[in-house]
């Protein structure tokens, strides 16, 4: 009798685990939904973090005074302000 016990407790167990294991419930997928939504929210939070400091690297730098000639050819020259215009300006 304890050996037919034994054997129909451990047959509920296994079909308790693979019913378990075959369908997800709504609370699980929703759950999932969440946290893989926050796990996307706080990546993209990071990716902001690094943009918003290339931009204030990038704020730091002089601006760039190539000017082309009419030849074609590029030189570099003093940076001017923007009201600061000379007659051979086009």
């Amino acid at each position: 009798m304890t050996h037919l016990d034994s054997e129909s407790t451990q047959n509920k167990q296994l079909k308790f685990l693979n019913r378990a294991s075959k369908k997800f419930s709504t609370g699980d997928t929703l759950a999932l939904f969440a946290v893989g939504t926050f796990g996307l929210h706080i990546l993209t939070f990071f990716l902001l973090f690094l943009i918003y400091g290339s931009y204030s690297q990038l704020n730091k730098k002089p601006p760039p005074s190539l000017v082309q000639l009419e030849t074609g050819s590029a030189i570099k020259v003093a940076p001017l302000g923007n009201s600061d215009r000379t007659p051979q300006v086009v």
